[in-house]
Formats: C-alpha cells, structure tokens, sequence
C-alpha cells in the first residue's frame, strides 16, 4: 500500500499527489481534468475524465498437439468473461481444421467477437463491442424475456402436446447462454474499471445484482430445456393425461412466480421479494405432495414425471434466489 501526506495550499485546500505510474499509465498531464467520486465508506475514487482505448490484458493461448479442444474453448470463453479485449491463439505448428472450427464456434457463442488477424501460426481475436451499446441492465432484460417465454412455453407445449413447440426451446437456450458471459463479461470489467460503470450510470452494487440475477435466469433456462426434453414422453402416454393437468398447473405457478421475482428485482422492491420467497417456500411441500401422490398411481411414467417436478421446482428455487439478492444487494 502507499501511503501519501497531505500537503497544504494556501488557505483552503488540501493537496496529495499522484503516483507516477498511475499518471503515466493514463497518459495523464499537467492541467488535464480529473474525476473524484466520494464513497459511501468515506473513500475517494478518481476517475481520468477520457478512459483508456482499450482496458484489460492480452490473453495469449499456446496450442500444441495435445491440446484438449474442449478444454481450449473453455479457456477462450473463461479469457472473454474475465474481460480480456485480446485473445491470442498461437502454435508452433500449423493450425488444425478443428482449431480453426473451434474458433468459429467460439465467434458464434460469444457476443462482440470477431477474428482480426490471422496465419498458419496466430489467430487473434478482439472484441469490437462498444459497451455502451448493451448497457447491462438491457441485456439482462433480454435474457429474462427469452427464458420466460422458454419457461411457458415448455409449460404450453405439455399443455397442447405441441411437440413443434418444444423443440424451439433448446435453441433459445443457446441465446441466454451468450448474454449471461456477456453480463457476467461486463461485470468483471466493471469491478476492474469502476468507470465503465459510471459511465452506464451503475453502481458496482447493481452490477453485482445484475450479474446474480444473470446466472439464476441462465438456470432457470436449463430447466425449461429439460422440462420440454421430458414432457413428449408424457405426451405419447394416454395413461399420463392426469398428471399433464396437473403438471401444466404448476407450470403456470412456476411461470407466474418467476415474473413476478423479476419484477421485484427491477423495481429494487425488497418487501415483494420477501413475500415471493415466503410464497416458494410453502409451494416446496405442494411440489413434495404432487411427487408422492403420482409416483403411486403412475409408477410407469415416473421418471419424465420427477424431471419436470425437479425442473418447476428448481425454477422457482431460482425465483427466490432473484428475491433474496434484491433483499441483500440494493443501493
């Protein structure tokens, strides 16, 4: 840590000076503008009033022959989400079809990358997102309005025994996976440069809830995706039409909960997200009847049955975890 005196001048003013290499890693001069932030905690932030072109490091990735693909796009995915604006790929030897199908499939998933550069031995990908055009509470918007349309109409398909319906469900999926790295992408540049944050008018508290409410509503995804890969078993079974109408009314349950938790979150409103954790704790029991009920009647059909129960469970579980985060991180 270092630590500074605070010098006087004149009558009025207190003065501590700059590191140095602060001031020139920012291209900072004499008379150039600076912003100061006070903190709740009494701290002072400063801000350079122009940011840099650019923020975090160059991530280089060294390929061999044994290198697990699978492995190497986890890396590249796990170097955009902590927020490198560079992803370098090199080898000593040329590079693979399957590398190069890697990297593609890489630009696909991720939002804002694009290939710059590229030969027999390095592949360099940058980021050409303006963050400002996907502010992050726009992007967790979007998420929730796919997934929720996800979430009904999983619950609608096993309603109508729309199969067409259901196999557009895992597409989606794949949407709400690229925003959530995308949010939690910003979120972890936000912590590195607070004045991103500001600059999107966010509190690195709201960041956080952003981020939280991001990774509930990509679970809560994943359970609409297998609540539609179980219910055409229970569609192609006379004996399961009971449990279809009870199923499809927990559904519509489970649906109406995760809209209201998102509006809560939005509304920072934490005595509706109290009420909403209390309302999915007594439905807990009412998921537990269900099962024990109509395992005994329907042994046959159990299985299906007991992964579309776990998946309306699960999704209120993460209904109330959105609520909980609005109690523990409001401003």
């Amino acid at each position: 840590m270092d630590i500074r005196k605070v010098q006087r001048s004149g009558n009025s003013s207190f003065i501590v000076s700059l590191p140095m290499e602060w001031v020139t890693a920012h291209g900072i001069k004499k008379n150039h503008p600076l912003e100061m932030e006070t903190n709740s905690d009494g701290s002072i932030t400063i801000f350079p009033v122009h940011m840099p072109s650019s923020v975090g490091e160059a991530r280089t990735i060294a390929i061999t022959q044994k290198t697990n693909q699978n492995f190497l796009l986890r890396e590249m995915i796990g170097a955009y989400i902590s927020g490198h604006q560079t992803i370098e790929l090199t080898s000593a030897i040329p590079f693979s079809a399957g590398i190069r199908n890697l990297v593609s499939n890489f630009i696909e998933l991720t939002v804002g990358q694009e290939v710059v550069e590229e030969d027999d031995h390095k592949i360099t990908i940058k980021d050409i997102l303006n963050p400002s055009e996907m502010p992050m509470e726009k992007t967790v918007r979007r998420m929730y309005t796919i997934s929720k349309k996800m979430v009904c109409d999983s619950v609608l398909a096993l309603e109508t025994k729309d199969k067409e319906l259901n196999s557009q469900i895992s597409k989606m999926d794949d949407e709400v996976d690229r925003l959530c790295w995308l949010v939690a992408r910003k979120h972890n540049m936000f912590l590195g440069y607070p004045s991103i944050a500001r600059k999107e008018e966010l509190s690195l508290k709201s960041s956080n809830l952003f981020f939280l409410t991001a990774r509930s509503i990509e679970r809560i995804s994943d359970h609409a995706v297998r609540i539609s890969k179980y219910s055409p078993t229970l569609m192609d079974d006379p004996r399961a039409e009971s449990v279809m109408k009870t199923l499809v009314e927990s559904g519509k349950i489970s649906c109406s909960v995760y809209e209201k938790s998102f509006k809560a979150m939005l509304g920072r409103d934490a005595v509706s997200a109290n009420s909403i954790v209390e309302e999915i704790a007594g439905m807990d029991r009412d998921y537990d009847k269900l099962l024990s009920k109509e395992f005994k009647k329907r042994a046959e059909i159990s299985i299906p049955m007991a992964y579309i129960v776990e998946g309306l469970r699960r999704i209120c579980d993460y209904s109330a975890g959105i609520c909980e985060n609005v109690i523990n991180y409001r401003d």
